[in-house]
């Protein structure tokens, strides 16, 4: 099963091959054999180990629940449920089986059912901490945001280090608003692991929104150093620059950012600010300009600003009533280039469209 473990299938493959030619009548293996077929995709043969295992021995609570996970793989996920209920059965402490029911319940936003699942698998065994996280995930999709936060809080007291529980307990801080207590937890979550970009990149948006800046630019400094290509990160940086009033420091930040995000509606849109910040209004125009280009969306919700633009009149009248109008836009890097790709997507359709009629 190490081998298993480590990834190592075809030595893995060669071992439990050798086993069943050596001990037929070993159940287990023929479920580690099914387990390697289901690694290496091949769900027929894996579900026909886990048969013939089953055929050794009928109440292996594993092999019915491997069974029916490749079940579900394949699409049979009536079947599948059947055996993850008669797994769960034979031993109601296994919580694989009962977190796959769970899963499935909450794909159909049943999260009752959900939830209730995965507490009778607690009611076996209270210090399954896989079980108790997804549980949370369950709570806060079903919008139970207090009960999911005491099932991340009861994790952490069995295990303080749990990165996952921190990191999910600062991220519901941070969209709660509670910024002391999600810079807290994302501090504790960059001690456990610093070579992480995540857990440094929520540090620094609460430090940001706390004001402290000093430490918000540190934190996303260091997220740049990690992922020079983390799209959000430059953009972080002349936030931080412009709040410590910088905007030299700002602009150089955007223009060594990677093509993509100075090519974006966020970061023309933010250079633009800057502009307007320096007194250099045409400039701040033009990166206004090219913001909307970017996103065409912009002039359908207001047509205003295609005229605004186009209009063209003092410069520092006209930037700063294309400023007021961005400043509603939703500042999201990754949203609004795929706001633009989309935009382009429907135009090329409409213009095929077009093409096709005329051919």
């Amino acid at each position: 099963m190490e081998q298993l473990k480590s990834g190592d299938l075809t030595a893995a493959k060669q071992t439990f091959e050798r086993l069943v030619d050596e001990a037929p009548d070993i159940a287990v293996a023929r479920i580690g054999l099914g387990q390697v077929y289901y690694q290496e995709k091949d769900y027929r043969l894996a579900l026909d180990m886990f048969q013939e295992a089953l055929k050794l021995e009928p109440n292996s609570a594993m092999a019915i629940a491997l069974s029916a996970r490749t079940r579900e793989q394949m699409g049979d996920t009536e079947n599948a449920l059947l055996e993850y209920e008669q797994a769960s059965e034979l031993d109601p402490s296994f919580g694989f089986p009962q977190m796959r029911i769970s899963q499935l319940f909450a794909k159909e936003k049943d999260y009752d059912e959900s939830i209730r699942r995965l507490r009778e698998t607690l009611d076996h065994n209270p210090q399954q901490i896989r079980v108790r996280m997804m549980l949370a995930d369950v709570m806060e999709k079903s919008g139970d945001t207090a009960a999911a936060k005491a099932e991340l809080e009861w994790i952490l007291e069995m295990e303080p280090d749990n990165l996952a529980a921190l990191n999910k307990l600062a991220q519901t801080a941070l969209n709660e608003r509670d910024f002391a207590a999600a810079r807290s937890h994302f501090e504790r979550a960059v001690e456990l692991a610093p070579d992480k970009a995540g857990p440094q990149f929520g540090y620094g948006i609460a430090c940001a929104s706390l004001g402290d800046h000093l430490a918000a630019l540190a934190a996303f400094t260091e997220v740049q150093r990690m992922n020079p290509n983390l799209a959000p990160v430059a953009l972080r940086i002349a936030d931080a620059h412009m709040a410590l009033k910088q905007p030299e420091e700002a602009l150089r930040a955007l223009h060594e950012a990677p093509k993509r995000v100075r090519n974006s509606t966020a970061a023309h849109k933010r250079i633009g600010d800057i502009y307007f910040t320096m007194g250099r209004y045409a400039q701040a125009v033009e990166e206004y300009r090219a913001a909307v280009l970017h996103q065409p969306e912009l002039v359908e919700r207001d047509p205003e600003l295609k005229l605004l633009l186009e209009g063209g009149g003092h410069p520092e009248v006209l930037a700063k009533k294309v400023q007021e109008k961005l400043a509603v836009v939703p500042d999201d890097l990754d949203g609004g280039m795929a706001d633009a790709r989309s935009s382009r997507l429907r135009r090329l359709g409409v213009l095929r469209g077009r093409l096709g009629q005329t051919s």
